[in-house]
């Protein structure tokens, strides 16, 4: 039986003969095993004989990781998605607490005073985090692991957390429990029972990684998607990009266009806590211990996807108010809040956003 790869060529080379697109899925599990291939043709509404192809492995626990590039050849793009799917793998190595291996996990498994040795994806996950919980105060905050846990076990047993059990998590979910050392090659432990968890930034990275790959390696314009979290690179055609229904997960609340740039979201309507009879929240606001309340999401657009995706939480945990004047410390970024008023869903923008189609709300003005 041939290989996948040749395979995948002999299937490409065929439909792209004919079409002027194509996109390619390929979905591939934790363990490696490659699934069915799917391939959807068509033309570009933009006009021009182009192909394009879209990658679907599903790292991160799951998360859908999609690539659409312009103007590449199906050979190269059976090589540059091998090439992004095992830079995803090595990140993942490095940076994500789920995985006992990593070097956050280790962190998190070491005493008080102990310094760990950090890989340089971890190292420069770390200098992003602790740059932005600086310039929000504290609202972005990648140590709240211990928190979380918490409230997981207050959905099990059906009941909010006492203040008594908040209280001794207070001191150490904070990223003062935590040093960099040697411009981030060391990061050394200061509260014991201190754990760290990069969910609110990790696949912004990963995006960016991804970006830098793909044009190293050639491709002149492209999206790389990872559940949301996309950026847009190189050519002159701008994009439409989606925004998620907020109190509709699967459909869209409208679209804007954009040719070069970041764009994440944060809502509360993903992985929710059900504690007894209330709905919870995923996003935390540091400040009171409790869920977040206020916006239903925060769409940030950013010139690279780790600020986008960072600061989308902070200003999904600020509302609106507060929001935009973090912005105005933060050069290049921009929001669009949406927030729930009466029967309606309300859009603010902030000043240099785009203008937003919505599909039957409200439409947006932008807040100076």
């Amino acid at each position: 039986m041939r290989s996948l790869k040749a395979f995948l060529l002999g299937i490409c080379v065929a439909l792209g003969a004919g079409a002027g697109f194509l996109a390619v899925r390929h979905f591939r599990a934790a363990d490696k095993t490659p699934l069915a291939p799917a391939f959807q043709t068509g033309f570009s509404p933009t006009g021009g004989r182009h192909i394009s192809y879209a990658l679907s492995p599903p790292p991160m626990g799951g998360v859908p990781f999609e690539l659409r590039v312009w103007d590449r050849s199906p050979a190269a793009f059976i090589d540059d998605s091998q090439a992004a799917a095992d830079l995803v793998e090595a990140i993942e190595r490095e940076v994500s607490e789920w995985r006992p291996e990593s070097a956050t996990s280790a962190i998190n498994r070491a005493a008080a005073g102990e310094a760990v040795a950090v890989p340089p994806h971890l190292a420069a996950v770390l200098r992003a985090s602790f740059a932005l919980n600086e310039v929000s105060g504290g609202v972005f905050n990648p140590a709240l692991e211990p928190l979380f846990e918490l409230w997981r076990e207050a959905a099990r047993r059906g009941r909010e957390p006492s203040e008594e059990e908040l209280a001794p998590l207070r001191p150490i979910c904070s990223l003062s429990a935590f040093a960099l050392e040697e411009d981030g090659a060391l990061c050394r432990k200061l509260a014991g029972g201190a754990r760290l968890g990069f969910g609110a930034i990790a696949k912004g990275y990963i995006v960016d990684k991804v970006v830098e790959l793909l044009q190293a390696r050639g491709v002149a314009a492209g999206i790389v998607d990872a559940g949301g979290d996309q950026r847009v690179f190189g050519g002159e055609v701008s994009r439409k990009i989606g925004i998620r229904h907020p109190e509709r997960p699967s459909a869209l609340y409208g679209y804007f266009y954009l040719a070069r740039g970041a764009v994440c979201t944060s809502g509360n309507y993903a992985r929710p806590h059900i504690v007894g009879k209330r709905t919870h929240g995923h996003i935390f606001d540091p400040r009171t211990f409790a869920p977040a309340s206020g916006p239903l999401s925060v769409t940030v657009i950013a010139k690279d996807a780790t600020t986008a995706d960072g600061a989308a939480t902070a200003l999904f945990v600020l509302g609106k108010d507060e929001g935009l004047a973090l912005l105005e410390r933060l050069p290049g970024v921009h929001a669009l809040f949406l927030h729930r008023e009466g029967d309606a869903i309300r859009p603010y923008r902030s000043r240099d956003f785009p203008e937003v189609m919505p599909l039957g709300e409200l439409p947006s003005e932008p807040e100076e």
